[in-house]
């Protein structure tokens, strides 16, 4: 599949982008030099989507040549029959302690940046 096509990770990433740019401005940086993000799995953003989305976005930004960094985070349920929470993938969020089908996700859904590392004027 061709990354030009990837419209949801090019959406999430152009919101990174804002939010970095916005804190980096305020930080007074020349430049960012790193940024870590938590993708969820349940997203269903594909990190290599993700990180052509940032090279195209950062071009010309004070974001161009920083790295870029993505932790994939697995999806995890907590059954609201027995109280079990437990791993799992996209497809098969049943508990596996009690089989029962009424699950709350808790985790594989966020997208958030964890830490951004800039250049300061000296």
């Amino acid at each position: 599949m061709p990354y030009t096509l990837c419209m949801h990770e090019l959406g999430l990433m152009t919101g990174v982008m804002s939010a970095v740019e916005e804190a980096a401005g305020q930080a007074g940086a020349q430049r960012v030099t790193d940024i870590s993000l938590s993708v969820g799995e349940m997203t269903e953003a594909i990190p290599d989507a993700l990180q052509f989305a940032f090279e195209a976005l950062s071009e010309g930004t004070i974001c161009e040549g920083a790295n870029l960094h993505i932790n994939l985070v697995k999806p995890r349920s907590r059954c609201l029959e027995c109280g079990a929470e437990y791993e799992h993938d996209r497809f098969h969020m049943a508990c596996p302690t009690c089989r029962g089908p009424f699950t709350e996700l808790v985790a594989g859904r966020e997208m958030q940046i964890d830490s951004i590392e800039v250049d300061l004027p000296d």
